[in-house]
């Protein structure tokens, strides 16, 4: 007893078509466009499965935790803008928005209701003995730098001359951040004044890496070359490597094993609900 209107498959279609930059004109466009439009349905029908045995379970998600959710979400982008920007860039409205995040947020609620999962202590302390690495901590340092681009001999020689200006300020009590902000062709952290927070080992430029390695907290590199130009480096801390114990993280595999067994076991019930439920398929109107 509720409709699914074409007009909400070919929306769907569009965005899916949009975000994955997919042509839906012509021949194989026409192809792409039927298999899109298979999938967009089979999704909004199981939607419109979960909403309702959300319902009827009390487990939907109100106003109330979608705004919180939308709260949260747009803190963790960096505002207003950031989300703005996040929405354009996946082809979606506000309210389309709000829309996942309420399905989402009934998803987390109802999967506990309709499924019963359990792990054993084998099962994680098996799962730790096989992954273990992936629970180690590798060295860490928490750099900052500023960054001066070059690319042709004329960009090097005034990066150069900027490198030495500005390790000349430094050397006078200025602040490296000041600086940082000020002179920094890095986008990612110049207005952070240069703060990378902390990075892996492994994870970055050789001959970045090896330098802010090999610096003391405080300390200040020479001027760095990498394919990005020339570099100042500070470290303001310096962790580590760090082998995990099975104390420390069996909670966090439990949880993980856990919701791999509530999703597969998920799947089952909306593949049941799916039999069960009266879904009646119409054409196309012309």
């Amino acid at each position: 007893d509720e409709p699914i209107y074409w007009s909400e498959v070919d929306q769907e279609v569009a965005r899916a078509a949009a975000q994955f930059n997919v042509t839906l004109s012509g021949a194989e466009g026409g192809k792409q466009r039927a298999e899109l439009t298979g999938v967009m349905i089979d999704r909004l029908i199981d939607e419109r499965l979960i909403v309702q045995a959300a319902r009827k379970r009390g487990g939907e998600a109100n106003d109330a935790q979608v705004d919180a959710e939308m709260a949260r979400i747009t803190e963790q982008l960096g505002g207003a803008q950031g989300l703005q920007a996040a929405l354009s860039q996946r082809n979606l409205t506000m309210e389309d928005a709000r829309r996942i995040v309420r399905l989402t947020l009934t998803v987390r609620a109802l999967m506990p209701l309709v499924t019963e999962v359990k792990v054993s202590d084998d099962e994680v302390r098996k799962f730790f003995t096989e992954r273990r690495a992936q629970f180690d901590e590798a060295e860490q340092v928490r750099a900052s730098h500023i960054l001066i681009r070059a690319s042709t001999p004329q960009e090097e020689e005034r990066a150069k001359q900027t490198i030495v200006l500005i390790r000349g300020r430094l050397a006078k009590g200025e602040k490296f951040a000041d600086l940082a902000k000020q002179y920094s062709e890095d986008p990612g952290s110049k207005s952070n004044g240069g703060d990378l927070g902390f990075v892996a080992k492994g994870s970055l430029v050789p001959e970045f890496e090896k330098v802010a390695f090999s610096l003391k907290p405080a300390e200040v590199s020479p001027p760095v070359k990498t394919q990005f130009g020339y570099h100042l480096i500070l470290v303001a801390e310096h962790k580590p490597a760090r082998q995990a114990t099975f104390a420390q993280v069996q909670g966090q595999i439990r949880e993980q094993l856990l919701q791999q067994k509530r999703e597969a076991a998920f799947q089952k019930w909306l593949e049941a609900a799916r039999k069960q439920a009266t879904i009646k398929r119409f054409p196309r109107p012309s």
